[in-house]
């Protein structure tokens, strides 16, 4: 029975060893009311565009501002998880491949 590792399994844990930071939620820009009453986005004026992540947790929904210096950071994390699913659904498909056949190798086996 064969329990290694095939070479595009290989590849793809070395990725995931690569990839760095991970966000996963939603990185959103939005236009928001500031709090200084006398500010033109209380008069009527261009709202203040910043970036927020939001994340859910243990049930609860949470939000935190990403600073402007930090937005491209933020992004890559995202993508990162994007990747990291995709790899991760690529992983489970060889690893059911390889348990189908070592089962069929043991079913052959067993019913002599």
């Amino acid at each position: 029975m064969r329990n290694e590792l095939s070479s595009r399994e290989k590849a793809l844990l070395k990725r995931l060893r690569q990839m760095g930071p991970i966000l996963k939620g939603s990185l959103v820009e939005m236009e928001m009311t500031c709090g200084t009453p006398s500010c033109r986005c209380h008069k009527g004026g261009p709202k203040h565009k910043g970036y927020y992540f939001s994340y859910r947790t243990e049930g609860k929904s949470h939000t935190v501002y990403v600073p402007k210096g930090r937005v491209a950071e933020a992004k890559q994390a995202h993508r990162n998880w994007m990747k990291l699913k995709e790899i991760i659904e690529e992983l489970t498909d060889l690893g059911a491949k390889r348990l189908r056949s070592q089962g069929k190798v043991a079913v052959k086996k067993s019913s002599r």
